[in-house]
């Protein structure tokens, strides 16, 4: 058997066949290490779409301007796909960047929203807000910190509720202004 030499190692701290793992030489230990805590988001969202059994390629999503600012804090809507909300208003469809803003526009601006639809969280699916089940008060955050989480089906809800720490899963009619005051 041929002595393995110090010269066949690509990448300081990495066996040599990391270029065989698709690790380019160029990166060291710690660089690697950045790369891959940048990634887990990412893949914890990907995870997060297996468990529930959907498909990764969501035709059913609502689609969002790229233009389209949330009329509550001025963001643009586009960059939080897993987020969005929407409703229409006088003939307008406004956009928002989560549940929780688009229920400060209905409930403390007194604005009647209709046609109103949130995102799912595990699927990214367009689904109907006033049959969503909303989970609160959970250890993951929205572009605007806590946020209500919505599910099409009350198991999927109940998951997440186990799974990320919830405090408790709401129906569309029991959000109050107390609610989302406890979410700030």
């Amino acid at each position: 058997m041929a002595k393995r030499s110090e010269e066949t190692s690509f990448t300081p701290g990495l066996p040599s066949n990391s270029i065989i793992l698709g690790i380019p030489p160029f990166f060291d230990e710690i660089s690697l290490k950045k790369l891959m805590a940048a990634m887990v988001p990412d893949l914890v969202s990907l995870w997060d779409v297996k468990i529930s059994k959907k498909s990764l390629v969501n035709q059913n999503f609502i689609k969002v301007p790229k233009d389209a600012k949330c009329p509550i804090c001025g963001m643009f809507v586009i960059k939080y796909p897993k987020w969005v909300a929407t409703g229409t208003h006088k003939g307008h469809q406004d956009y928002f960047d989560g549940v929780k803003d688009m229920m400060k526009m209905i409930l403390f601006n007194h604005v009647q929203l209709s046609n109103i639809y949130v995102t799912d969280y595990y699927t990214t699916s367009k689904i109907d807000a006033k049959k969503a089940f909303y989970v609160k008060g959970s250890n993951v955050f929205g572009p605007m910190g806590n946020e209500l989480i919505p599910f099409l089906t009350l198991d999927e809800a109940k998951k997440f509720l186990q799974d990320h720490e919830g405090k408790k899963i709401l129906r569309f009619d029991q959000i109050t202004e107390d609610t989302i005051r406890s979410l700030e």
